[in-house]
């Protein structure tokens, strides 16, 4: 027997799969990773991702014609502590915005 072990999936496809009534029905053990991208992603929708499957995340965004260009990997998808805490990728900007202010750093400064 076939199991499924990796798949990808876009932001509105995992919604679509968490509100089929019958997702609970079927044994999704065998997905050790879950891709996804192309479209920004709900934090809502990502805590229900993370609680229905037992997989790693690993979220990929680039250019159609080119590779993902930019990537949060599985160890840094952490669904506790504070909101505002990210990491930079290295050689990158971080940049925080709130109540229309702006402000940003150099990563590693």
């Amino acid at each position: 027997m076939s199991t499924i072990t990796i798949a990808t999936l876009v932001p509105t496809m995992l919604n679509f799969v968490l509100n089929a009534p019958a997702v609970g029905c079927y044994d999704l053990s065998s997905l050790r990773l879950l891709i996804y991208g192309a479209s920004p992603i709900p934090e809502t929708l990502l805590r229900r991702v993370g609680s229905t499957f037992d997989a790693e995340l690993l979220q990929c965004y680039g250019m159609t014609e080119a590779t993902p260009g930019t990537f949060l990997p599985p160890g840094d998808h952490v669904f506790d502590g504070p909101e505002s805490v990210r990491r930079a990728a290295p050689f990158g900007w971080a940049c925080c915005a709130r109540h229309g202010g702006a402000g940003g750093r150099r990563s590693g400064q």
